[in-house]
């Protein structure tokens, strides 16, 4: 029985057990006790059945892997009816011992007391008289379950694996160390319009480029003798743009085995690109293009301010200056009415001398250079005002002014608009009996800060408002109030060069509100 079990268990347990049985022998030879200690102590199941598989004999292992509680509880259900699956019937079962003396070894499965399925490997010899006929069997049994359950789910893992790798339109191909394919996806064998099957087992190199060698700077081959990763751009002899990723594959001691290929078509990606290079290209010669007409249109601006600065200025004081000597050598000579003429040449030369200031600071606040630093417009506002109250002979104003904030512009252009704005509400609110006006702003909105001058003046019908910022624009008559139509059209430059608006609301004979923004 002994050497049954040692020729049933495997080798390693059964250096094991045979140790522990010589240990045994040679302290008490014979000894019926010792034997049956082995017999109850053995790590595995030890088992004698009749033919049919009847139980004779198993071992406190055994009892406790099938989920009896003794012996007498095991020997109640006969495991020759209801004990195995039909993994191995027992028909088949018997077969493998028909001509063999030898010790069987199998894996099949065993159904527990409980009627859950325990995987064994079991390993049998047939115990036959001289006649050859089976007198009973006898062997061990070691429970799997674990490990066939180990690789049922290594087994999903891979399918898993396999279905996800299918799916993607990347190539995915496994090559060992020499460049073979040993597992490509299916997107690899539709790329070369064969099946998975046919493509697994060629060189890499043979199937997609048809040479009998590495290819030059191969990324696949270089991730393998480096051991490291590897990506790369490559264009294939049919025109076609591949981006080819490979990483290396180590076995347990950390030698190169293969490499993981990726590989993606991204030759419509690469035309895409090839367009907007060229559209980029002709965009940059459409903007030098600009910009040579922009810098000749500038030029042009400025022999434009240059001819307004000192051609038209001649003239008009060659006007102003015969006029003047008109006047004063043909003094006792003139009526009233003609002195009333030349008083109105010298008012529209004034005018037109007005005009042409107006237009060449109105053209150089296009292209002035902005001087963004951090600035006090209350220390702006309190100039102005102190400025306007000194000259202007306008009956006491109402002064409403908040507390403003700090701004990052430039201080000079930003004096210019709260100038405008307030001296604006000054002009228009000289007819009011109580003129009021109000400076404050509104920090509700997380991305700018929004001011506004408010005044009690004549206000405008809003109808016309979309002509308020712009110029030569004016929505009273220079004989109701004094102005040339430049400074509501400069606001707007310097606001809109600073990332800011300026809107306005008002009503007839209620007074205006004008605002700007400013981003904080």
């Amino acid at each position: 029985m002994i050497c049954t079990i040692l020729s049933c268990i495997g080798k390693k347990r059964a250096e094991k057990f045979k140790c522990a049985y010589e240990q045994a022998l040679k302290e008490l030879t014979g000894s019926k006790e010792q034997l049956e200690d082995i017999f109850k102590n053995a790590p595995i199941g030890i088992y004698k059945t009749t033919p049919e598989g009847k139980i004779i004999m198993a071992n406190p292992m055994l009892i406790k892997m099938l989920g009896f509680d003794s012996f007498d509880d095991l020997v109640k259900r006969d495991l020759s009816k209801n004990g195995f699956t039909n993994s191995h019937p027992r028909g088949e079962f018997l077969k493998m011992f028909e001509n063999s003396d030898r010790v069987v070894g199998y894996e099949t499965s065993w159904k527990k007391k409980d009627g859950s399925i325990i995987y064994i490997r079991e390993n049998s010899r047939a115990i036959k008289d001289e006649k050859g006929k089976i007198l009973f069997f006898e062997g061990t049994v070691e429970d799997i379950t674990d490990r066939v359950e180990s690789q049922k789910k290594l087994q999903e893992t891979q399918e898993q694996l396999n279905l996800i790798l299918n799916t993607v339109e990347e190539i995915v191909v496994y090559h060992d160390k020499d460049l073979r394919i040993k597992w490509a996806n299916q997107s690899a064998a539709k790329s070369l319009n064969v099946t998975q099957e046919i493509l697994i087992g060629s060189y890499c190199y043979q199937a997609w480029h048809g040479r009998d060698k590495i290819c030059e700077n191969c990324p696949v081959d270089k991730s393998i003798k480096t051991g490291l990763s590897q990506h790369a751009e490559i264009k294939t002899p049919d025109g076609r743009y591949w981006w080819i990723s490979s990483t290396p594959v180590f076995d347990d001691k950390g030698n190169t085995i293969g490499a993981v290929e990726a590989a993606q078509d991204i030759t419509e990606r690469k035309n895409y690109q090839f367009t907007i290079e060229k559209l980029n290209a002709e965009l940059e010669q459409r903007v030098r293009e600009r910009t040579m007409q922009l810098e000749a249109s500038n030029q042009e601006l400025e022999a434009f301010s240059y001819s307004i600065s000192h051609d038209l200025r001649g003239p008009l004081r060659h006007i102003k200056g015969f006029a003047q000597m008109l006047r004063e050598t043909t003094e006792h000579l003139l009526s009233p009415e003609h002195k009333k003429y030349i008083d109105n040449i010298n008012r529209s030369v004034a005018e037109m001398s007005n005009l042409i200031d107006a237009l060449l600071n109105f053209s150089r606040l296009g292209r002035a250079e902005i001087n963004k630093i951090k600035i006090d417009l209350n220390t702006i506002v309190q100039d102005i005002i102190k400025h306007e109250n000194e000259v202007c002979s306008l009956k006491k104003i109402n002064w409403i002014i908040a507390a403003l904030p700090e701004v990052y512009a430039d201080p000079i252009l930003l004096k210019q608009v709260f100038n405008n704005y307030i001296s604006n509400a000054i002009k228009y609110s000289r007819n009011s009996p109580d003129p009021t006006i109000e400076i404050g702003f509104d920090d509700s909105n997380p991305n700018e800060f929004i001011f506004y001058v408010k005044d009690n003046g004549v206000g405008f019908d809003m109808k016309y408002a979309d002509k308020l910022f712009c110029v030569f624009q004016r929505l009273h008559s220079s004989s109701e109030f004094e102005g040339v139509g430049i400074g509501l059209a400069n606001v707007r430059r310097i606001v809109s060069r600073h990332g800011g608006r300026v809107w306005a609301q008002s009503q007839p004979n209620k007074g205006a509100t004008f605002f700007f923004s400013l981003p904080k």
